[in-house]
């Protein structure tokens, strides 16, 4: 995203490349119901909320549906009671200690790696065989705070409407997750804290 929205819906390819013709997002739910098993259980909407947050991002979608922005990194939410808590892995630039030439990319040391994505380029944990071509510096940062979880929805169960639910709990969840990092991109990207 060149935007700094911490994350937005992929609606267009949503409805372009679903299997059924209505909603791919649909169509991975219906493939994850069992996801939802414990949040029926224990009737938890925060629970109902983190399993449609994970089925709309990647590794379960890709690409995802709920597509975040290049530095965003991972986005992990686990209900605790009346909330979502939310751990979130950013890009930063280098701190000033290893802008030094000893620690550019011409040397032995590189940035985050990136990769095309629609929404632009995107940042990536660089995997064995990225290590085994060169040796990666990489800096981030980790934000966790809490979500509330009073507004999520929560269907009776696995008949009742379970897409429509979860796409509201996922705007939901989007909407707050934005509210927070949404400042804190934007400062990222303002300082030229450089991705790479």
């Amino acid at each position: 995203m060149t935007s700094n929205v911490a994350y937005r819906l992929n609606h267009d390819q949503d409805s372009t490349s679903a299997s059924d013709g209505i909603s791919r997002y649909g169509a991975y739910l219906r493939l994850n119901a069992h996801k939802f098993a414990a949040a029926f259980e224990y009737a938890n909407a925060a629970d109902f909320a983190a399993v449609a947050f994970e089925v709309a991002t990647a590794p379960i979608m890709t690409p995802a549906y709920a597509q975040e922005h290049r530095r965003i990194i991972t986005t992990r939410l686990a209900p605790f009671s009346e909330h979502l808590i939310a751990r979130v892995e950013l890009v930063t630039g280098r701190p000033d200690a290893l802008r030094a030439p000893a620690f550019r990319g011409e040397s032995r040391w590189y940035g985050w790696p990136t990769s095309a994505s629609a929404f632009g380029a995107h940042s990536y944990l660089p995997d064995s065989d990225d290590i085994a071509e060169r040796s990666y510096l990489l800096t981030s940062t980790t934000a966790h705070f809490a979500l509330t979880a009073a507004e999520l929805p929560l269907p009776a169960g696995p008949d009742d409407e379970i897409e429509l639910h979860a796409m509201r709990a996922l705007e939901i969840v989007i909407d707050q997750l934005n509210d927070v990092l949404n400042p804190i991109i934007a400062a990222l990207e303002r300082d030229g804290m450089g991705a790479r």
